[in-house]
């Protein structure tokens, strides 16, 4: 039989506290750096192409999300792999929003940031208010959750073009 290890090791408590959320920073920070070189070309070309920008504002709003669930848990690591990702995604989504040549892809950008603005302020709020740090936390953290599989799900978007065409060029 194996047994558990009761004693945590220096070096354990290390890769918990320091070394796990600083990888984490670095992924976090690589999943908002993703699309920063075709974002700059589309803005070098003036032209958005075949960039799909429906995941701009899902980046743009997880990112707040979190920063705000930092917050609420006081966990810097949280806030420095978000606040990048803020940043970028805001970025990006001002460069679909000003490229795109299509009234449709502008308006769904626009009612998705709204949307993203409203539900943080709104749960921002509650947060603020609620004396109940279990449900605070909660909520903010299964809304992130439920947000950052929105986020990897929202490239599928083009997956019907790709069928239709046959081609992801």
């Amino acid at each position: 039989r194996m047994s558990i290890p009761t004693n945590v090791t220096e070096w354990e408590t290390m890769m918990v506290k320091n070394v796990a959320p600083a990888v984490g920073v670095f992924t976090s920070s690589g999943i908002g750096l993703g699309p920063l070189s075709a974002v700059l070309h589309c803005r070098k070309i003036s032209d958005l192409g075949e960039v799909n920008p429906d995941p701009f504002p899902f980046l743009l709003g997880n990112a707040i999300g979190w920063i705000i669930y930092s917050a609420a848990t006081e966990n810097l690591w949280i806030f420095a792999a978000n606040v990048t990702n803020v940043l970028l995604g805001f970025f990006f989504v001002l460069t679909g929003y000003g490229l795109t040549t299509s009234n449709y892809v502008r308006r769904k950008i626009e009612v998705l940031c709204l949307f993203f603005l409203s539900l943080w302020m709104g749960v921002g709020f509650f947060c603020a208010i609620t004396t109940d740090d279990v449900l605070r936390v909660n909520l903010l953290g299964i809304l992130c959750n439920i947000l950052v599989i929105i986020l990897f799900a929202s490239p599928l978007s083009t997956l019907a073009k790709v069928v239709a065409t046959r081609s992801s060029a």
